[in-house]
């Protein structure tokens, strides 16, 4: 709970990531703050998920995530450089 959102996420990055030689990288811009529980849980979830399925089936070397704070809304960028998927 004394963590912010960004420190989680990057947190939950390292334990995906440890031993892979993926570099992770997080960011954080705008006006930071708390956010109710169940959007930082979907947050974090959703971070979980991409980085477990870009390391299962990408095999990236960098995975970055990239929290903006704006007015009304916070959004979160996430990326690697994997391979991808072909959609068909």
């Amino acid at each position: 709970e004394a963590e912010t959102l960004a420190d989680a996420i990057n947190r939950q990055l390292r334990t995906t990531f440890l031993g892979t030689g993926v570099h992770t990288e997080v960011t954080s811009s705008g006006a930071v703050r708390r956010l109710a529980d169940r959007a930082s849980h979907a947050l974090l979830r959703i971070t979980q998920e991409a980085s477990t399925n870009a390391l299962k089936h990408g095999s990236p070397t960098r995975f970055t995530a990239r929290l903006q704070y704006g007015a009304s809304r916070v959004t979160l960028r996430l990326a690697d450089d994997g391979q991808g998927f072909d959609p068909k």
